[in-house]
């Protein structure tokens, strides 16, 4: 589940529990420190959508979310924010960037 959803705070949250009951100090350790990240991750979503919401026309908080997702190894919502990026102003050349190396092809 965590390796298909890789932004599921809950899931991670409950695999650090676990690693901590069988005695997995040092992977539980790792565990909390990408739960940490998530949770940063998704506060980020939050923020970038809440900007969509007040300007529809928004470049920035579209590829800081097609960003966040490509580092997560999440492509399609990755391409997805990137895209829309791209349609919005097709001579971006970061969103085109993004939107490559989101479909797996070189920039």
């Amino acid at each position: 589940s965590i390796n298909r959803r890789p932004l599921d705070a809950e899931a991670t949250g409950f695999l650090a529990d676990a690693l901590e009951r069988l005695g997995e100090r040092d992977k539980a350790a790792a565990t909390r420190t990408r739960l940490g990240e998530i949770r940063g991750a998704l506060k980020l979503v939050d923020q970038c959508m809440e900007e969509i919401g007040k300007d529809p026309k928004a470049i920035a908080p579209r590829l800081a979310l097609a960003e966040l997702y490509l580092k997560n190894g999440v492509r399609v919502e990755s391409a997805r924010w990137a895209e829309s990026a791209h349609v919005k102003e097709p001579n971006h050349e970061r969103a085109r960037e993004i939107l490559l190396r989101a479909r797996g092809e070189k920039p």
